[in-house]
């Protein structure tokens, strides 16, 4: 499969969202005092691709995947795709591989993690409208 990114929706899992710039204080070099503080938000920009392939390795950077089921974990990964969306399959990983006694070894059973996904992606789209990256 190609791009997962669609052109016109805003996602919200970090790794889909790229790095903005911190806020630029300037200081008064004789002195030391504040001068200014640049701290405008830009604009939400979302990364141009992510394949496929690049899901995988973000499961296979936070687990211990077994190589001889990539087909198979590449290809469950998108029917959860198509079940849930990106950026809920996204918190699925991150719920999956949290804790340090649990071991991932499969793709399967990510979708154990739905309910704390999709309240992540409601948390994420609140924090983005309280920022008023909406209006």
């Amino acid at each position: 499969m190609g791009n997962l990114i669609l052109q016109g929706i805003l996602y919200y899992h970090p790794r889909l969202i790229k790095p903005r710039p911190s806020v630029l204080i300037t200081f008064d070099e004789t002195t030391g005092e504040m001068i200014d503080i640049k701290d405008e938000l830009s604009p939400l920009e979302i990364v141009a691709s992510f394949t496929d392939e690049d899901l995988y390795q973000y499961l296979a950077e936070r687990a211990t995947l077994m190589s001889a089921y990539k087909k198979s974990d590449k290809k469950f990964l998108m029917e959860l795709v198509e079940m849930f969306d990106i950026d809920a399959v996204l918190y699925m990983i991150d719920f999956a591989t949290k804790g340090k006694d649990v071991i991932v070894t499969r793709a399967f059973g990510l979708e154990r993690y739905a309910a704390e996904a999709g309240q992540a992606v409601k948390n994420r789209i609140n924090n983005f409208r309280m920022a008023k990256y909406f209006q």
